[in-house]
């Protein structure tokens, strides 16, 4: 009887060990995926409308972009629900609708980087960038990978810069 107990506890520590009880995301800033998702989760602020939706690359590829939104910057709670975060800022996000990810090399940066919260990469989708203020026009600049591989990214080349609009009516 005791060796049954003593069996049982050992297999329960072993097994509980091995489950994460705490979700990776935990603490992680987080970006919705669509405006529908910002306003059900309560981050949503405003849209913003670019003045050029597509861009034709050095290599003769071409990017477009669709109308980008902001929200309040969130994390991952323990469950990896999402909860508001208490950082300075803003989450700006720019879908893209379409790229060649195996083509040429390109990102989206603010042009005032002074406000600047916080840098991430850009993902297959999207560009998600931390400003610290939203104002009505956000200059982003699209900057592309230096063809040249002595210089690549120590030396990227800005060919666009792309003004989004706030949007006073409501979507």
């Amino acid at each position: 009887m005791i060796k049954t107990i003593i069996l049982i506890l050992f297999l329960t520590v072993a097994f509980t060990s091995c489950i994460d009880l705490i979700d990776k995301r935990a603490d992680k800033h987080g970006a919705s995926d669509n405006i529908a998702m910002s306003k059900l989760n309560k981050f949503y602020k405003v849209i913003y409308l670019p003045n050029q939706f597509e861009f034709t690359l050095l290599d003769g590829s071409v990017v477009k972009i669709d109308t980008a939104w902001a929200e309040k910057m969130w994390t991952h709670d323990n469950n990896g629900k999402p909860k508001l975060s208490n950082d300075f800022g803003s989450n700006f996000i720019i879908p893209i609708k379409k790229q060649e990810f195996d083509k040429f090399l390109f990102d989206f940066i603010l042009a005032d980087t002074s406000n600047e919260y916080m840098t991430t990469g850009l993902e297959e989708k999207r560009r998600v960038l931390y400003p610290s203020n939203l104002f009505d026009t956000i200059k982003i600049i699209l900057q592309q990978k230096n063809p040249k591989k002595e210089y690549g990214w120590m030396a990227p080349i800005k060919t666009d810069t792309i003004l989004f609009t706030k949007q006073t009516q409501c979507y």
